[in-house]
């Protein structure tokens, strides 16, 4: 199909075809989103005029409301601080390379490559912030999604893990190293890991729900210094 000539209608019944097979919605939403990023690429290089469907993703939220998987697990809102808290308590044992990015996730709200892109230079341990401006999607990194650069607030916990990974990295100004914060996190292996940590959580009665949560819609409390375990993976206390 010549993609000048596509439309709304077209990707509508893409996705129906998608759902119609047995695919999730989280599935559908990855293809399509390759799509939106060709096109936007088209566009940007001249190769296009325009986005021929700009609203490309409402044609999928339209699929897949028209098609409710009746295997999906129960809904959710947000975890728990007892859920979050046994979750992290768990990694800390048997995922500990994996412990402070997820108490970075759980503590600021950021989205998954938010984390994998973070970089030393966009963390202030004296103002104790966080810039998030970079992100990694489809394996490569750019801007943060919608280009909505933020800053967040570095808790008493998460500021322990962090000022423990300078030392343990030997960067004695580590504001001013380019390096990525969390090595050793590859984004192939996040599923299996937060999986792992859900199952063995017996504060989670529902783990699967958890799971479709995701790590961005966390109730606020757990973000509160006596909701959290406050030591790092190696049992050394988190005070600077």
């Amino acid at each position: 199909m010549d993609l000048r000539n596509l439309r709304a209608l077209d990707v509508r019944q893409y996705a129906d075809s998608r759902f119609a097979t047995g695919c999730s919605a989280h599935s559908v939403k990855g293809e399509v989103s390759i799509l939106r990023r060709v096109l936007n690429s088209l566009v940007e290089n001249g190769a296009l005029e325009r986005n021929p469907v700009p609203r490309i993703m409402a044609s999928v939220a339209e699929s897949a409301r028209a098609h409710p998987d009746p295997n999906r697990a129960e809904s959710r809102e947000a975890w728990t601080p007892e859920e979050a808290w046994c979750l992290l308590e768990f990694a800390k044992r048997h995922e500990p390379q994996w412990y402070p990015i997820l108490m970075f996730y759980f503590q600021t709200g950021a989205r998954l490559g938010e984390g994998l892109a973070l970089r030393w230079d966009s963390v202030d341990l004296f103002g104790r912030n966080i810039h998030i401006r970079r992100a990694v999607a489809a394996g490569e990194e750019g801007e943060p999604k919608w280009g909505k650069q933020r800053h967040v607030p570095i808790s008493d916990d998460l500021l322990g893990v962090l000022k423990w990974l300078a030392r343990k990295r030997r960067l004695s100004e580590p504001w001013k190293s380019p390096e990525l914060v969390f090595l050793s996190c590859p984004f192939s292996e996040f599923d299996r890991v937060l999986q792992h940590c859900a199952l063995g959580c017996s504060a989670l009665k529902n783990p699967q729900g958890a799971l479709a949560v995701g790590m961005s819609a966390i109730n606020t409390d757990v973000r509160h210094a006596d909701c959290v375990p406050t030591a790092c993976p190696n049992g050394h206390a988190t005070a600077a």
